[in-house]
């Protein structure tokens, strides 16, 4: 590899590797160059220093100096050109049957995705477990694939919690979330809104995205809330979106 800027530049094929090569070359040369001209400033300098009847010696050792530091880098940047040309003209064959064959590790070891689902799997059963542990506790919102069937309707006893979501009564499950999401996320204490108001739509999504729940609600109002304690609305907020927030993007 070819140290070039902050990255390194490998030669895979001979391409690269002949690019690496003329790169290795110019930094070597520039190097030397640099050192050919340095060096005889630095030492009419240290001569100087001396005696100013020293500097043409001072000037005459910082030349051959650089000289020599013109040779090393020049020497040094043909010889790791020269390697990074020799590799990369070895690595051809492989490079083009990688191509051929679509295989990105270029024939090095693959990883073993046998074990890494198996490790997921594990994790999984984890967060499982402990999810289910905090539904038990909580009482939080009914799982999607739990519900009960309910079918929304316009006429409702009370529209309070329709109101805070800002939807209709006999919106969707879809669209209850959506608005829920919006709304909490500006009102989010984390994030500065108002607390109250927070837990407000958080206990009205709570109940609404219920069927059971939802199904009472619609038929007797605020009075169906007695039957049961709801959870911290903070709680159910995490549960339902720190995990989905992102399933748009990469699934789930």
């Amino acid at each position: 590899a070819i140290l070039q800027g902050d990255s390194f530049v490998m030669a895979s094929n001979f391409v690269t590797g002949t690019g690496a090569g003329i790169a290795a070359v110019g930094l070597g040369a520039a190097a030397g160059a640099a050192a050919l001209v340095s060096a005889p400033v630095i030492g009419t300098k240290k001569a100087m220093e001396t005696s100013p009847f020293l500097a043409p010696v001072g000037a005459l050792a910082g030349i051959v100096g650089g000289l020599g530091g013109l040779c090393l880098g020049v020497v040094g940047g043909v010889g790791l050109g020269a390697l990074a040309t020799g590799k990369g003209f070895i690595e051809t064959p492989g490079a083009v049957a990688a191509f051929v064959t679509d295989n990105d590790l270029h024939g090095k070891e693959k990883i073993d995705l046998s074990a890494v689902e198996l490790a997921l799997q594990e994790e999984e059963k984890k967060y499982m477990a402990g999810r289910e542990e905090v539904e038990r506790y909580s009482g939080a919102a009914t799982a999607p694939q739990e519900q009960v069937e309910y079918t929304p309707v316009k006429s409702v006893k009370d529209p309070a919690f329709y109101d805070m979501l800002g939807v209709q009564p006999d919106a969707t499950q879809g669209q209850l979330k959506k608005a829920y999401y919006k709304i909490a996320m500006k009102e989010h204490p984390d994030k500065g809104g108002d607390k109250e108001k927070f837990q407000s739509v958080g206990a009205a999504y709570q109940v609404l995205s219920d069927n059971a729940k939802r199904k009472k609600y619609d038929e007797l109002g605020m009075a169906s809330l007695q039957e049961g304690g709801l959870t911290d609305p903070a709680i159910v907020f995490a549960m339902i979106f720190g995990e989905q927030k992102f399933n748009d993007w990469c699934g789930e």
